[in-house]
């Protein structure tokens, strides 16, 4: 019976070793797994750099002869389409001019914007309103307005407007009257981006964005970005054509070409590891460096 007894305790140990070993590889496996993927998305990171660095940013794309020679692609849309970099690795690049920029946001064009996102044609004067109240330095509400009563005797918010011409981050414009519903900013807040200041980019932007810069219907943004896509770009008599809005205005207050400040998203996949970065980077020279990481995110 000791014997027995022994040789079963023995068993066990075994037993109980052989799981543990096993949970160790899988756990180191894993390890290497996810070291894997960071490594492959920060290599990634760094050539997308080089190749921002070095290139030609184009009507809606980065141009680097570079790109097939260190892993990339010659040609990067900058238009947000995903590009796939072998079987486990994927980058999107979206010109930040494609999207809403919040620095110095212009209220009606998000007002436009939530109109048609909402397909409520009556959110927009309230919007609009709402956001110039939040961004002028007195207290006078417009009529379809808010301004600190509202927000901290009638909601009983800790915070009032900020009463200054621009916001600290995307999140912010989620505070305002209108916008803190959450199904509206749901749909928003992927349309919006803070960048230094620039003129949207028609060549890059999507239907959405255009319709709400442009004033534009449903069926004319269709019109555009058929040109668009046919031809691979829009210049402003191709705009002007569609919308009966002067060339000299369009060229005052909208760009056919990027604003060389790019929303990068990075994904790469390792076994069961994934790793995402995402950066924005602006890739306008200065004395000093070639280009600037204004965001990052992992």
């Amino acid at each position: 019976m000791v014997v027995l007894a022994i040789t079963s305790v023995l068993f066990l140990g075994c037993m109980f070793l052989v799981k543990v070993s096993k949970e160790s590889v899988r756990t180191s496996q894993g390890l290497v797994d996810k070291l894997n993927a960071q490594i492959v998305a920060d290599s990634t990171v760094e050539a997308f750099k080089f190749l921002g660095s070095t290139g030609v940013f184009s009507t809606n794309k980065l141009v680097n002869p570079f790109g097939d020679d260190i892993g990339m692609k010659g040609e990067i849309p900058l238009d947000g389409t995903v590009a796939g970099l072998g079987e486990h690795t994927r980058i999107q690049a979206l010109d930040a001019a494609a999207k809403l920029n919040v620095w110095g946001c212009n209220a009606g064009y998000l007002a436009k914007m939530v109109e048609i996102l909402s397909g409520d044609d009556s959110k927009g004067s309230e919007i609009q309103d709402c956001l110039l109240d939040w961004f002028d330095a007195d207290d006078l509400k417009r009529l379809n307005g808010a301004e600190s009563y509202y927000y901290q005797t009638e909601r009983g918010s800790l915070y009032g407007p900020r009463n200054y011409g621009a916001v600290q981050c995307v999140e912010e414009l989620s505070l305002v009257k209108g916008l803190d519903d959450p199904l509206v900013w749901a749909r928003l807040k992927n349309e919006l981006l803070l960048a230094p200041r620039i003129l949207p980019n028609l060549n890059t932007m999507d239907k959405t964005m255009l319709r709400a810069v442009l004033g534009i219907s449903d069926d004319t943004a269709d019109s555009l970005l058929a040109t668009r896509r046919d031809r691979g770009y829009l210049d402003f008599s191709d705009v002007s054509s569609a919308t009966g809005i002067f060339i000299s205005n369009l060229m005052d207050l909208y760009a056919t070409g990027p604003s060389r400040i790019v929303n990068l998203s990075v994904e790469t996949v390792s076994g069961n590891a994934r790793e995402s970065v995402r950066l924005l980077v602006n890739f306008r020279p200065d004395r000093e460096v070639p280009f600037r990481v204004l965001e990052a995110a992992y």
